[in-house]
C-alpha cells in the first residue's frame, strides 16, 4: 500500500555485492501501473542478484517483477514486451519437435476446473490478464507459499 510518491532504486549486483547496473524509479503512483526500466550490466556475472531499495519513506507493494534481455525472440516476432533469450528459442527450433507443450507441469491441470490454464487467458495486454493460483501454494504442509500466482508472463500474445 502507497502513502505517498515513492522512488525505488533498481540494481543488479554480482555475488560480492558490487553494483553492474541500476536504474531509478521516480513517482510511483498510488494506483496499480506497469513500470520498466533498461539496465545494461558492466560484466556477465553468473551469480548476479537483483536488488530493489525504496528510496523514499512509507510503503509500496512490487509485483511481477521481472529480468529479460531486451534483444529478445519476442521482440523478433513484434512483441511489445521482451522475453525469451534468442539462443534458447533457437535451440528449442533447431529440434524440429513435433509437439512443443507450452505450458507444461502443473499449470496445465490446475487445482480444479476454475484454476485450470486456459490459453484464451494468455491473450492480450499482460497487466489485464486474469491471474490462477499456483497448485503448489499449498501443496506441501512444510513450505506454505500463499501468494504464489501464475500470471501468465509469457502467454500467447
Amino acid at each position: 500500500m502507497l502513502s505517498e510518491p515513492m522512488t525505488l532504486q533498481a540494481q543488479i549486483v554480482d555475488a560480492e555485492g558490487k553494483t553492474l547496473a541500476q536504474a531509478q524509479i521516480s513517482d510511483i503512483a498510488k494506483e496499480w501501473k506497469n513500470y520498466n526500466v533498461l539496465m545494461t550490466v558492466s560484466k556477465t556475472c553468473p551469480a548476479a542478484k537483483l536488488n530493489l531499495l525504496v528510496m523514499s519513506r512509507g510503503l509500496v507493494d512490487v509485483d511481477m517483477v521481472s529480468l529479460f534481455p531486451a534483444d529478445s525472440a519476442q521482440q523478433m516476432a513484434g512483441r511489445p514486451v521482451p522475453g525469451l533469450r534468442k539462443d534458447l528459442v533457437k535451440m528449442l527450433a533447431d529440434l524440429k519437435p513435433g509437439l512443443f507443450r507450452f505450458p507444461g507441469g502443473c499449470i496445465v491441470e490446475g487445482r480444479d476446473l476454475e484454476s485450470r490454464y486456459q490459453w484464451k487467458n494468455t491473450i492480450g495486454d499482460i497487466n489485464q490478464r486474469k491471474l490462477i493460483i499456483n497448485r503448489w501454494n499449498t501443496e506441501f504442509k512444510h513450505r506454505l507459499t500463499p501468494d504464489y500466482f501464475q500470471f501468465l508472463r509469457i502467454g500467447i500474445l
